[in-house]
């Protein structure tokens, strides 16, 4: 084999392997001409057969006339004919339809004998997509960063619909009947009402019960059921699950649009990250709310603790009262003719003062200040002893019609038996007032 076929299956091994390098690798001399570049590059800035092809890297990557070089965008292969040492730097280069590429380039240095730079190997790697997925994390970031509760939640859905360029974002709490009841609903124009919604038979119920989950398309034909999907004509749909400090599901953070979503995964990366700070802030919610109605229900024992002792001082007071007119109402009875008007009077206001005694004992029970009384009780006993009472009190054009069942008998505090047919009964009269009739 000749020294000249040697020299040419070198060449084309190491061209080879330059080609299957993933990552565009240029090699340029001192004035700026391409001398060479693997098939990366090539791919990454093709051209039509009537376009000519590059022969400055600045024509190559930048579709200009002159050097790139400012103040804020370095020129890495200047910058290595300066120091003669290896830089790094972020640079900005555009494609074949002049579309904008942020890349990271890495420029070597290659000297003569005479120690100066001769060639530049710029290695060239499209980072386009990391930093579009840091620019927005950060706007997100910086969109929520002062925020919190409902504020957040708002904040956080607008900046996701902004920055994934999608018409719905929502985050919603999971609650116990297996619904989500939305905290923050964004529509494109701005927010709706919160609304809770069922989870079965819905994208969400997958996410709740899995993880994040993408469906880029046909979302309608997926979940014909969702009746939600229908209504915002939506195509695409990616939710993740939010979860407390101790790991528990607690709520949902969800895209939709009206068209297949296109970065599916920065749209995944996006809300990986925010589901993390919203299921935290949506736990705090949960907790200060649980807080919240703990010292509600605190503050009302402690009303109706204090409500039980002024009703306990009162009901004592009122029994002192009591005794006296039962008292002589006990003692003026015998010494009246039964059958009198006087008599039956005495007798009613014996037994009204009887009743009044056990209402005394239902309020100084309510205070705590003493244990109800059960007995064995016949209830129709106690109904009739009521209706001849409240008969008393009613208009002549209400009129009471009573049908008894037997004897019911239970146990129960007489008393308490007694006041709950009262009440019934006066209702009843009061609705009744105006108009008239039976009960």
């Amino acid at each position: 084999m000749s020294l000249q076929t040697n020299i040419t299956n070198s060449e084309e091994f190491l061209q080879n392997i330059l080609n299957a390098i993933p990552i565009s690798i240029i090699v340029i001399d001192r004035d700026y001409n391409i001398v060479a570049m693997n098939g990366h590059a090539k791919a990454s800035h093709s051209r039509s057969n009537d376009s000519p092809a590059p022969n400055k890297c600045y024509h190559f990557s930048h579709h200009q006339n002159t050097p790139c070089e400012s103040d804020d965008h370095i020129c890495p292969h200047k910058k290595v004919l300066e120091t003669h040492e290896i830089v790094k730097v972020q640079h900005i280069h555009f494609d074949e339809h002049n579309n904008q590429q942020t890349v990271e380039i890495t420029a070597i240095p290659i000297l003569d004998k005479l120690n100066e730079v001769e060639y530049v190997i710029e290695i060239a790697n499209d980072i386009s997509k990391q930093v579009s997925v840091e620019a927005a994390l950060q706007s997100v970031f910086i969109g929520t960063s002062t925020g919190v509760g409902t504020d957040f939640f708002k904040s956080l859905v607008a900046n996701l619909a902004s920055e994934l360029n999608v018409k719905y974002a929502l985050v919603g709490e999971l609650t116990d009947l297996r619904k989500i009841q939305t905290h923050a609903v964004w529509t494109g124009n701005g927010f709706t009402d919160n609304f809770t919604y069922d989870l079965e038979n819905t994208p969400c119920q997958n996410v709740i019960e899995t993880s994040i989950c993408s469906y880029p398309e046909d979302i309608q034909i997926l979940f014909p059921k969702d009746e939600l999907l229908s209504e915002m004509n939506a195509v695409g749909y990616i939710g993740a699950p939010l979860t407390d400090s101790d790991g528990h599901t607690n709520g949902i953070l969800a895209v939709l649009d009206t068209k297949p979503l296109k970065n599916e995964k920065l749209s995944k990366k996006l809300l990986s990250v925010f589901a993390a700070r919203a299921g935290a802030e949506l736990g705090r919610k949960i907790s200060e709310k649980k807080q919240l109605d703990l010292e509600m229900k605190l503050n009302h024992a402690q009303k109706m603790d204090s409500i039980g002792t002024l009703a306990g001082g009162i009901a004592h007071d009122f029994n002192n009262i009591l005794s006296a007119i039962i008292g002589y109402s006990e003692l003026s009875l015998p010494n009246v003719t039964e059958g009198t008007l006087l008599h039956s009077n005495i007798a009613k206001i014996l037994d009204a003062g009887n009743r009044a005694k056990d209402l005394v004992q239902q309020i100084l029970t309510f205070s705590r200040q003493s244990s109800p009384q059960v007995l064995t009780v016949n209830v129709k006993t106690i109904a009739v002893e009521v209706l001849k009472f409240i008969k008393a009190t009613l208009p002549s054009y209400i009129e009471i019609q009573a049908n008894y069942y037997g004897d019911p008998i239970v146990k129960a505090d007489p008393s308490q038996i007694h006041q709950v047919i009262m009440n019934l009964c006066t209702n009843a009269g009061y609705a009744m007032a105006d108009q008239g009739g039976v009960f």
